[in-house]
């Protein structure tokens, strides 16, 4: 999968089971941030995402 701060170069749909998502803190500590379950993605980003704005 991918890290925190690198770039997901892949998209992943949880099937079953459950991701848990967190955050490194300075301190070493982990911060969930929530929890990815069967049906949600993984990798996308609305930076990253193309846009769909008309172009003049």
């Amino acid at each position: 999968m991918f890290a925190q701060d690198e770039d997901a170069h892949s998209v992943y749909n949880v099937t079953s089971g459950s991701v848990r998502l967190y955050r490194l803190l300075p301190d070493g500590r982990r911060q969930v941030v929530g929890f990815a379950i069967p049906g949600d993605f993984l990798g996308l980003s609305l930076q990253a995402a193309p846009s769909t704005a008309p172009r003049r």
